[in-house]
């Protein structure tokens, strides 16, 4: 009984103070990887990029892909069973002068509609919107597009693949993560646990 009344008389004697301003301090806490049972930690030198990967992948395997300016890095794994491959490049990176187009991050806002989105992945694609499925996703924590793209490249023959594009992932950085289709769940759980 006697807490009751403590209770109770602090709360009236909050209560006739008015409306006093109450200040909450915000305290950013760093987000921790937690890898599940069986799974294995990376942390990507040199950036913020941190995910899990089953062993049975292999092991992780980096290269870069030369351009004329800026950075590209192919994040993937040597084991035989498939599994995703994360590639991140800088924003100011200028592909070697080939035919083939970078893909322009900057000409897609994330935060357009889904049908928007839609029209912006397909003309960036160059491929027709009934050839994919698109919509807002998340990836560590940022704002992510998954498309699932299935049609016959003249160069690349037949493509059934998931892509998650996160343009700036971390400061000046762009990031995809992809695989086949087939192993859509696989990509959407690497997806789900990866940090930035």
């Amino acid at each position: 009984m006697k807490k009751i009344v403590l209770i109770l008389a602090a709360v009236t004697m909050l209560s006739a103070c008015g409306n006093a301003v109450v200040e909450e301090e915000h305290v950013e806490v760093p987000a921790v990887l937690a890898c599940e049972e069986g799974m294995s930690e990376y942390r990507v030198s040199g950036t913020p990029i941190q995910f899990c990967y089953d062993p049975a992948w292999g092991a992780v395997a980096s290269h870069e892909n030369p351009g004329q300016a800026g950075e590209s890095i192919f994040i993937s794994f040597d084991g035989a069973v498939q599994s995703p491959t994360l590639h991140y490049e800088s924003a100011n990176y200028l592909p070697p002068e080939t035919t083939v187009e970078d893909f322009c991050y900057e000409c897609i806002r994330a935060t357009a509609t889904n049908e928007s989105l839609l029209e912006q992945i397909a003309e960036e694609l160059d491929v027709d919107t009934d050839k994919l499925s698109v919509r807002k996703s998340d990836a560590g924590g940022m704002r992510a597009i998954r498309v699932h793209a299935e049609y016959n490249h003249g160069m690349f023959g037949a493509i059934d693949t998931l892509t998650y594009y996160v343009p700036e992932a971390f400061p000046g950085y762009n990031v995809q993560i992809y695989g086949d289709n087939e192993i859509a769940e696989t990509v959407d759980d690497f997806v789900y646990d990866i940090l930035f």
